[in-house]
């Protein structure tokens, strides 16, 4: 399984940049895991079609303030339930949340907290999940 990690625009953020970089680093020794950095509008404000193209026949998770907020636990059971063959992508929002058909290609919304965070910041939250998710698969002592 190969996971992607959309983010609409380069990190700007040098502490945060190295922490994701970090986590990255951990999780991808175990599973293969590819951050893009790239806008979901062009300056016409349309949807690039490689990035529609890459989301169809695929597991599309939103990271949205307006998902169901999931536990550790439900990253841990994503990968037991996962089709191997299928990649998976997850999309973090920025202020303006998606664009439309976006939206529409999502299998699933989730909240990593019902705190209103900064996107770069829930980025943050998602690589370290990430992390964890595998540490509990291989019951590396990271998640305890």
């Amino acid at each position: 399984m190969k996971i992607h990690v959309w983010f609409p625009h380069p990190l700007r953020t040098p502490p945060i940049r190295n922490l994701v970089d970090h986590y990255l680093r951990l999780a991808t020794r175990y599973l293969a895991i590819e951050l893009h950095e790239q806008p979901y509008r062009n300056r016409k404000g349309q949807i690039p079609a490689g990035l529609l193209d890459r989301l169809s026949a695929s597991r599309n998770i939103l990271l949205t303030e307006h998902g169901l907020t999931v536990p550790s636990t439900w990253f841990r059971d994503l990968l037991a339930a996962t089709d191997n063959t299928r990649p998976l992508h997850f999309l973090v929002g920025d202020a303006f949340g998606f664009p439309d058909e976006l939206a529409r290609r999502a299998t699933d919304r989730i909240s990593l907290t019902p705190l209103t965070l900064p996107h770069e910041l829930a980025l943050l939250l998602l690589v370290e999940q990430l992390w964890r998710w595998i540490a509990m698969a291989r019951n590396h002592p990271y998640h305890k």
